[in-house]
């Protein structure tokens, strides 16, 4: 953990152009999903601030209130959620995979939202 922080504090890590853009992109939702503005927020939260310049992500007040309210309402629903919604396509796809059996429909359908495609297989 001590080098972990070492590093995000550090200057170590840096922003290329290149992931920059696909940084926005995923917080736009690629073009795919449109991404609310609480997730972008909550996502703000999570990176420190060089980061968030680096990235150009907002975090003033606004988006900091946003990303509490986000985080207090997933902290109480998150856990009552069934696990094809808790899980994202690509894990219950594993799961599936590993237990010998064809991903559900319904796993599928959200790897097509979140990844482009229905399978992580190619």
């Amino acid at each position: 953990m001590a080098w972990l922080d070492q590093t995000i504090a550090s200057d170590r890590l840096q922003i290329s152009t290149d992931a920059r853009s696909i940084g926005i992109a995923v917080l736009r939702g690629a073009g795919r999903l449109p991404v609310p503005r609480w997730y972008s927020d909550v996502i703000a939260s999570l990176l420190p601030e060089h980061m968030r310049v680096g990235f150009d992500i907002a975090f003033g007040k606004e988006e900091q209130r946003r990303a509490m309210t986000a985080i207090r309402t997933i902290r109480r629903g998150y856990p009552m959620l069934p696990e094809r919604l808790r899980y994202v396509g690509p894990y219950q796809e594993a799961i599936s995979r590993v237990a010998g059996r064809q991903p559900y429909t319904i796993t599928r359908a959200l790897n097509r939202v979140w990844s482009g495609q229905a399978s992580m297989q190619g």
